[in-house]
């Protein structure tokens, strides 16, 4: 996982670095991968697909994995509002972390493939 995260940070170029917060960025990253093991995959897990494309005024990353069709874009149960971690529900709170740092995703479905993308820009 650390080389992935490593590889798509080295890639960014430094202008969208400074624009968001390389941290934040990472875990984001961090926490698709992740659900799309956990929650796609299952204990069926596959590859993950990504594909970078970057220039001058923006950089897309694209996720694509042949895991059970889910919208992370669509997907609603982020409205949640938790104020102690410890009673929070389990689900939802990754793709709100997610959503929160990434402003621009999109998603579909084709030839049976999750196609997630997110823009930086």
């Amino acid at each position: 996982m650390e080389t992935i995260i490593s590889y798509l940070m080295g890639h960014i170029p430094d202008s969208l670095k400074n624009k968001y917060s390389p941290q934040k960025l990472e875990l984001a990253f961090e926490e698709l991968i992740i659900n799309i093991y956990e929650h796609g995959y299952k204990k069926n897990h596959q590859p993950i697909f990504i594909r970078l494309h970057v220039n001058k005024d923006f950089t897309d990353i694209e996720f694509r994995d042949y895991a059970d069709q889910f919208d992370l874009v669509s997907f609603t149960k982020t409205d949640l509002v938790i104020h102690d971690l410890d009673k929070a529900p389990i689900g939802g709170q990754g793709i709100k972390f997610i959503k929160g740092v990434i402003k621009h995703l999109s998603y579909r479905y084709e030839r049976g493939m999750n196609i997630t993308t997110l823009r930086l820009d």
